[in-house]
């Protein structure tokens, strides 16, 4: 019998999960390292199995059928629930090869929210201007939106995070906050289809408007991000949106990433940081402040 057989045998789905840490992540740090022990590198082929019982734990913590209990939604795959909660930290300390963090699924997360909100707010008002809605929009999608959201369900309790980030209060980091929410509509997507996917986000806005964010409200647009600022000056001016390109430059942990902003085909600016969308903020607020300087003029600035 192959090392780790008899965790194997004992810890069937849903079965023998032993005393569970209230704390998701040190449970699964923790669990980790009990699946772990007594492996040697010819065992390596083993990452799948233990993998399935590391998502066992997870799908069965009460944190995670409180989370669906919530968006009124439960996975039929949970390791894709497993995918959206799991930050790069954690994955760093795990190391079972198979483990993949959140980036794919949080891309993929972000077009649909948009999609989504967009047309939820046009079929809401549908007179009015198109400059109002992309800043309703804008005042949704935007970090400090998604967050509001997250907060709503509690999705900070969710998240899978390494022990380093969890000292540094990655619960609470918005950055890493918002990344997860886009990451879990992607997983349901995935999971399911469009229109169960919009229903979920819809009953998430839902949720937060009951406790009070009024975040569908069009008198109620908050506009003081310069992404935002920024945005609305390209489609006033180029009829476009501004773009950000990223591209990772380093694998060591943290990963680094190198985001490009380009205004109406022009490269304006690029920033090198761990954080994509702190990286995009930063061009953001950089180029809206030499556009400041220059009145605003479409003409009055060079790529």
């Amino acid at each position: 019998m192959a090392a780790g057989d008899d965790l194997m045998m004992t810890a069937e789905p849903g079965k023998n999960l032993g005393s569970l840490n209230p704390d998701l992540s040190k449970d699964l740090l923790d669990f980790s390292i009990s699946l772990q022990q007594g492996l040697s590198n010819s065992e390596k082929q083993l990452d799948s199995k233990y993998l399935d019982l590391l998502v066992d734990r997870f799908s069965n913590h009460p944190t995670i059928q409180n989370l669906q209990n919530k968006i009124q939604y439960k996975f039929k795959n949970p390791i894709l629930l497993f995918e959206a909660a799991c930050h790069r930290s954690f994955c760093h300390e795990v190391q079972f090869t198979e483990l993949k963090s959140n980036e794919r699924l949080e891309f993929l997360g972000d077009s649909i929210v948009n999609f989504v909100v967009t047309e939820l707010i046009t079929e809401l008002y549908s007179d009015a201007p198109e400059g109002t809605l992309s800043k309703l929009r804008g005042s949704i999608v935007r970090e400090e939106g998604l967050v509001r959201l997250a907060k709503t369900i509690e999705l900070g309790n969710s998240i899978l995070l390494g022990r380093g980030e969890i000292k540094r209060g990655g619960k609470t980091n918005e950055s890493t906050i918002s990344d997860f929410f886009e990451a879990m509509i992607g997983a349901v997507l995935k999971d399911s289809d469009f229109e169960t996917t919009s229903a979920v986000i819809i009953k998430i806005i839902e949720i937060s408007d009951k406790q009070g964010y009024r975040l569908l409200d069009i008198n109620n647009i908050e506009i003081f991000d310069y992404k935002s600022k920024l945005q609305e000056w390209t489609l006033k001016n180029f009829q476009t949106l501004p773009e950000y390109l990223s591209q990772e430059v380093s694998s060591n942990h943290p990963i680094t990433f190198r985001v490009r902003l380009i205004v109406n085909g022009d490269e304006v600016g690029q920033v090198e940081s761990t954080s994509k969308k702190k990286a995009m903020k930063i061009l953001a607020e950089n180029f809206y402040k030499e556009l400041e300087k220059n009145n605003f003029n479409p003409n009055g600035w060079q790529p």
